[in-house]
């Protein structure tokens, strides 16, 4: 599962281009650790962070268009439970960068001192081919950016978000804490693939959990929350497979580690008599929650009320007394 994101506003002052650049190109991070695995430049040469922003430059000079938005800059996150090395996550990210991003200049560097491997893009905001300005916008991530990324992560056999299934994906303050490696809600789903592996019971599971710095608050038939110890707020296992990927909901955890039972359908009561029909309560609104993987979710349901719905069913007779 990759999930494509702009990493932060649209870059308007050239020492932002510059630093972006030289960014994503440093070797290591401030730890020392081994942090941009692979760089490649697409319609520009690699000069350094100084040599390329001035290409970048260059070409928005050219067109008369050195203003305002300067540069683009994108990042592509992967799961970090997807079975991916770095060099095929580079290569997604260059096809991915050549499909989106034709004639215009583009810096992909893979990056890999995170939990997650994750690709950095910086655009140039002017086509150095047509002269056109890239258009970032909401549409363009939503509808060319996201699915192509899908369609190369199903290529090389990846999982994907279905996006018409609730799926949502990582957000964004989960996505940058990921990248400093400061998300909980990572080190959940790592102590989660741990627990799979080890636990046979649900006793097993919770004290697993509770050694790993996490309680479970609720544990119901069909959901479970769960929560960092020190947070103030926890997360659902639904909310958790819409996120990361449907092996976190509640049934999927209890069949890896093999207790899961489905949950008892209720039965009616046996009795002589028909039951009575209820009367429905008026204002009563029909709630249904959004499970992952479900197409066309139905929407909730408000029943008409109020004293002209009744009115309409009084007989034209008695209505006449009444006025």
């Amino acid at each position: 599962m990759a999930v494509v994101e702009p990493i932060r506003k649209p870059i308007k002052a050239h020492q932002y281009v510059y630093d972006s650049i030289a960014y994503v190109l440093s070797p290591e991070n401030r730890n020392g650790d081994e942090k941009c695995f692979r760089a490649t430049y697409l319609n520009c040469v690699n000069d350094g962070a100084d040599g390329l922003s001035r290409q970048f430059y260059e070409t928005r000079r050219a067109f008369n268009k050195d203003d305002k938005i300067l540069a683009h800059h994108y990042v592509q996150s992967f799961s970090p439970n997807e079975n991916i090395t770095p060099e095929l996550a580079h290569q997604i990210g260059v096809e991915l960068a050549e499909k989106i991003a034709p004639g215009f200049q583009v810096i992909i560097s893979t990056h890999i001192d995170k939990d997650h491997i994750h690709n950095h893009f910086i655009i140039n905001s002017v086509s150095m081919e047509t002269g056109l300005k890239w258009k970032g916008n909401k549409d363009t991530l939503e509808k060319v950016m996201r699915p192509e990324s899908d369609k190369l992560c199903q290529k090389y056999g990846l999982t994907i978000i279905d996006h018409t299934s609730g799926l949502n994906g990582i957000d964004q303050t989960t996505q940058k804490l990921a990248e400093q490696g400061k998300s909980w809600k990572v080190d959940l789903c790592n102590s989660l693939d741990e627990a799979v592996k080890i636990c046979n019971h649900k006793e097993e599971f919770v004290n697993f959990m509770k050694n790993k710095k996490f309680e479970i608050t609720r544990y119901g038939d069909k959901d479970i929350t769960l929560k960092k110890i020190g947070e103030k707020k926890g997360i659902r296992a639904s909310k958790l497979a819409r996120q990361f990927g449907d092996c976190y909901t509640k049934a999927n955890l209890e069949k890896l580690m093999g207790f899961y039972k489905p949950p008892r359908k209720s039965e009616s009561p046996v009795t002589s008599k028909p039951p009575k029909p209820q009367k429905p309560v008026i204002g009563e609104f029909e709630k249904y929650e959004n499970y992952y993987f479900k197409n066309n979710p139905p929407l909730a349901k408000k029943r008409k009320q109020g004293f002209f719905r009744n009115l309409s069913k009084i007989p034209p007779i008695l209505f006449f007394f009444y006025c």
